[in-house]
């Protein structure tokens, strides 16, 4: 893994689904954190991950006179990046809701069920979670979490390396247990 930065989203995610949004008559709609939110993951696989949630929620308003889009990102409980995706469709059917993020469960005629399952094993994957919820003026939010990227000081990393390379008995004691 590599580095992604929850600021990624206003740049290289929107100019891939401005044309789409625009296409279906959609108000997109970024609120990043003010802060650039470093997460230690797969940058490819997660703003795959968003790009989804995006087609899926202008999908989700091609039936609703007003469609706004809404892109969010945040620092959350727990040092955690949470991504929100919000739209103003319809929503989600209840019997739908319940298994929304299993394989082979769509609300959409044809689907196959298999988009948000897979970006539950992509964030999962991350360390993270992802759910869903109806806010009070109708739509649907799709939020994920994943931890921010921590730290490592030279010597714990220097202490992974030592003790991993060495036979055990070589091992010198470890340099920094307060903080690793």
């Amino acid at each position: 893994y590599g580095d992604w930065s929850s600021d990624v989203c206003s740049s290289d995610l929107l100019l891939l689904a401005e044309p789409e949004a625009t296409e279906a008559q959609v108000k997109l709609r970024f609120r990043p954190s003010p802060h650039a939110l470093p997460v230690q993951a797969d940058a490819v696989l997660i703003e795959q991950v968003v790009l989804n949630l995006v087609r899926n929620a202008i999908e989700a308003m091609a039936t609703v006179p007003l469609r706004e889009l809404t892109i969010a990102t945040s620092r959350a409980a727990g040092d955690m990046v949470q991504v929100t995706v919000g739209d103003t469709g319809p929503g989600v059917p209840t019997h739908i809701a319940a298994n929304l993020f299993s394989a082979f469960n769509s609300s959409k005629q044809g689907g196959m069920g298999l988009g948000l399952s897979i970006c539950r094993t992509i964030i999962e994957a991350h360390g993270g979670r992802i759910w869903a919820d109806s806010p009070p003026g109708g739509g649907l939010r799709i939020c994920f979490a994943m931890p921010l990227r921590q730290e490592i000081s030279p010597e714990c990393s220097s202490w992974w390396w030592m003790t991993t390379m060495r036979s055990p008995s070589d091992s010198p004691e470890r340099p920094c247990a307060a903080r690793c």
